[in-house]
């Protein structure tokens, strides 16, 4: 009389078990299209983080904090290394709202409590990997961000340095701010001159993108020098026409002391080189 019951027993095990097969072999095949994509620090797949949203962090910050932090980075940081001129009309809060990256990491290199600090750099990281790596969007809001980031933070092991020179310089790249902007040369568009229709004004720099590009090559020179390595920014013509416009127009006080800073780190390369800087470097 039990024969039967454990005849349907051994039935209904055998199902589950071949459901359970069924769900690993299913899970296998996930985890292994996740390990494309799998943050080394936290063990965790990518594609399962959550979004990074650091343009809410710092919301709980009182208005008269964010005017102050704003002012020392204007008055102090910016006359070590005036990468990007803040104008003195601009506010906290516009800050943040149109370069939120750049205002985050301002706001962690200067959180004077070290434990906030370090916190703060723990998002910063999560949030440059997220961006670069994962999502591949690069912005000049990451730029500025990323050499803030760079230039300010107390650095604990020289990789850092390095590692990160490399992350700006590949920035630099994917942005094109290091090379004269494409003019508007397509067959299409002179087919659309000759019949006098209206084509596209070429594309034309920025004063905030001729800051950066110099600005970074300041950074990854000298971090350059100091690792003994020759992984900086590479010299090109247009980033010659860069410092010749900011050295002309002047929009302000920052832009004169960052030519010189170029022109000396330049002179520096030279000297540890032996040779007279070269500016007919080609742009391919």
């Amino acid at each position: 009389m039990q024969s039967p019951g454990i005849t349907l027993q051994s039935s209904s095990d055998s199902e589950r078990a071949r459901e359970g097969e069924t769900s690993l072999e299913g899970h296998a095949e996930e985890s292994s299209s996740a390990l494309s994509l799998y943050d080394i620090r936290t063990r965790t797949p990518v594609s399962v983080l959550p979004a990074l949203n650091y343009a809410s962090n710092f919301v709980h910050i009182p208005c008269d904090t964010s005017t102050r932090l704003l002012e020392q980075f204007r008055n102090e940081n910016l006359n070590y290394l005036p990468c990007i001129h803040i104008p003195p009309h601009v506010t906290p809060q516009e800050l943040m709202q149109e370069k939120p990256f750049f205002w985050y990491c301002l706001t962690a290199v200067l959180t004077p409590n070290l434990i906030e600090r370090e916190s703060l750099f723990t998002k910063v990281h999560d949030t440059i990997y997220q961006k670069l790596v994962v999502e591949t969007t690069p912005s000049m809001d990451l730029l500025l961000g990323l050499m803030t980031f760079m230039s300010w933070k107390v650095y604990c092991a020289k990789p850092f340095l390095n590692f990160y020179s490399h992350l700006l310089t590949g920035l630099v790249s994917e942005l094109g701010i290091n090379k004269a902007p494409r003019k508007d040369q397509s067959v299409l568009q002179g087919f659309n001159r000759a019949a006098g229709l209206k084509t596209e004004p070429a594309m034309k720099r920025t004063l905030e993108e001729r800051r950066a590009v110099l600005g970074c090559f300041v950074i990854t020179s000298s971090i350059a020098s100091s690792l003994f390595k020759s992984d900086a920014l590479r010299w090109t013509p247009h980033m010659e026409e860069n410092l010749e416009i900011l050295a002309s127009t002047k929009e302000c006080f920052g832009d004169e002391l960052l030519v010189w800073l170029v022109r000396i780190q330049r002179l520096a390369i030279s000297t540890r080189i032996g040779q007279a800087p070269d500016t007919r470097i080609s742009e391919e």
